[in-house]
């Protein structure tokens, strides 16, 4: 189905039919005025210039959507269409300097494939894969945003608007620190910075990095936390975690599966990636205590993206901080839902991967052939907690695809904080990386301190948090 709109009353017909009736009256009332013709087309022009400037479109933008799957999903497709359209009026987006919207939804075994392309030179494409529909209508806002937010901006006027009350912009870089390697994470351990590479933990001290520990060959370092007076390093071995626990530089612990430090213990849980009777990809496992007294994470916790602490007084006990689905923050209260933020913070470029085999199967009238598969889960951005209750973490714009393989999808990256839970939640805007993005961030004494990461270095930024 193809949408037109155009600025069309409906009483145009009416106005015609009259127009041409006073004409007809007219001819032969006023034969014998010396100003017959003129009279006649001073009428005819006047009906004329309203026949114009009726059919003249206000926008002659085309909405095409096309579903391939199942007749439940066939039956959004009228749905789709009309609110793609009232969302881009209500968004105010000038739909005269735009053709032609395709989208096409289809279902690729459990997945949804959400594809757009905008008509224009030269054309723009949107890509996202939904693990279910009831997440349409939010990628559609994501679609629209990433078609049109660029336009928008760039007519924009110079007048600056004045921000909402809740939302504050805070630049205070109070110093840097070039890497001479590329750097992947950070930890601060009783006032000392750790940088690690893929494969080596240096320790800044006397203004230099000294290699401090190196990972086993083909690990690949992919986060590392500050535990008691140890380093917990998550390392990457064969698209699989594994976790070493370093004292002293010398490897104390390691371990075959994720664990994480969740305040003063050990925690740890098996990521699944690969669907089986459940049919859900990257699914945890309940997470176990392995050191200290564990905090209660939910079951199905990600407890490389979660953190413990009790950030809203009015609720009795700790709450979880972690990602939603879509990869937004949100602090959840014994499986309940307590806030969610407005935006997305997107995922980091750092992945594990998997394959599986799926099974040939007919989906109505399409055959679809037996295939593998490969399922990705992508790190998301590291969460602190300050003592005041204030949630830092990472928000990675993306560009106009989904897929993230280099640092040039990254359209922003910025360090935000949210507050306030209390009373009314504050976002602030701490930094903004500017060239390349944000990979990590620690608190270091009253400082944050961020890994800021580009093509061709890296540098370690201490930024204000008054």
């Amino acid at each position: 189905m193809i949408i037109h709109i155009f600025n069309i009353p409906f009483f145009l017909p009416l106005v015609i039919a009259d127009r041409y009736a006073i004409i007809a009256r007219g001819l032969k009332q006023i034969k014998g005025d010396p100003n017959y013709m003129k009279k006649v087309f001073l009428s005819l022009g006047i009906t004329l210039l309203l026949l114009g400037t009726s059919l003249s479109p206000v926008y002659a933008f085309q909405v095409s959507v096309d579903v391939i799957g199942s007749a439940e999903l066939k039956e959004l497709s009228p749905g789709i269409e009309k609110t793609v359209l009232t969302r881009c009026v209500a968004k105010k987006v000038e739909l005269s300097k735009y053709n032609l919207l395709s989208i096409t939804l289809s279902q690729l075994g459990d997945t949804l494939s959400f594809d757009a392309i905008l008509d224009q030179t030269p054309p723009k494409a949107f890509h996202k894969d939904l693990p279910e529909k009831n997440l349409i209508s939010e990628t559609i806002d994501e679609m629209i945003d990433a078609f049109f937010s660029s336009y928008q901006k760039a007519q924009a006027t110079p007048t600056v608007a004045k921000p909402l009350p809740q939302e504050k912009k805070h630049e205070h870089v109070l110093s840097e620190i070039k890497i001479p390697f590329e750097a992947y994470s950070i930890a601060v351990l009783q006032d000392t910075v750790f940088v690690s590479s893929q494969n080596t933990i240096y320790m800044y001290s006397d203004t230099a990095f000294q290699p401090w520990w190196h990972a086993p060959a083909r690990d690949k370092i992919f986060r590392i936390y500050a535990y008691r007076d140890s380093i917990i390093a998550l390392v990457d071995h064969f698209d699989t975690f594994h976790t070493y626990k370093i004292s002293g530089s010398t490897t104390e612990e390691h371990w075959p599966n994720p664990v994480i430090p969740h305040g003063d213990s050990l925690i740890s849980a098996v990521l699944i990636m690969s669907p089986d009777i459940m049919k859900e990809e990257n699914r945890w496992s309940k997470a176990s205590g392995i050191e200290g007294t564990p905090p209660k994470i939910p079951v199905g916790a990600d407890i490389i993206s979660s953190v413990m602490s009790d950030v809203m007084s009015e609720y009795e006990g700790e709450e979880l901080i972690t990602f939603s689905e879509t990869g937004k923050l949100k602090i959840v209260n014994k499986k309940k839902s307590l806030w969610m933020s407005g935006n997305k913070l997107g995922n980091l470029p750092f992945h594990i991967k998997d394959e599986y085999n799926v099974k040939g199967e007919l989906d109505g009238n399409y055959r679809r052939e037996a295939r593998v598969r490969t399922v990705r889960y992508y790190l998301y951005p590291r969460i602190v907690i300050t003592e005041d209750g204030t949630i830092i973490s990472i928000r990675n714009s993306e560009g106009l695809t989904s897929i993230l393989n280099s640092f040039s999808q990254f359209t922003a990256s910025r360090i935000i904080a949210y507050s306030r839970f209390d009373s009314v939640p504050e976002e602030t805007e701490l930094s903004q990386a500017g060239i390349g993005f944000y990979a990590d961030l620690a608190l270091y004494k009253d400082k944050l301190v961020g890994l800021n990461l580009a093509k061709d270095k890296s540098t370690l930024r201490f930024i204000s948090l008054e």
